[in-house]
């Protein structure tokens, strides 16, 4: 790339068929019912969730299924010593209202 710039993936989501919304939002009702606190960000949302052995493996169910639709989503996972999971979805501009859309589509 000129001048180092680097390519960021394109704001568009990938989903083929009613299976996979379904089980998108699937997913994203799992999360966020778990979650006992969902914080905004300034370029995403960040779910707090219970450390436990469950909640680690919907939050890693949601990332790989979404990192391969949704390749414009960044992830992050933190875990605190002896506490809680914070799963962190942020992106470019317009990401978090694309995250907000999917939320609310998904409680639907």
């Amino acid at each position: 790339m000129p001048g180092g710039e680097r390519r960021l993936p394109a704001l568009a989501c990938s989903l083929h068929g009613p299976a996979d919304v379904a089980l998108r939002r699937s997913l994203i009702r799992e999360l966020r019912h778990a979650a006992d606190r969902v914080e905004e960000l300034g370029d995403g949302y960040a779910l707090r969730l219970s450390g436990d052995v469950a909640s680690c493996r919907k939050a890693m169910e949601f990332i790989l299924f979404e990192r391969g639709c949704c390749p414009f989503l960044r992830f992050e996972l933190e875990f605190e010593p002896g506490g809680p999971l914070w799963l962190r979805i942020r992106g470019p501009e317009g990401a978090k209202e694309f995250i907000a859309a999917e939320a609310r589509a998904a409680e639907q």
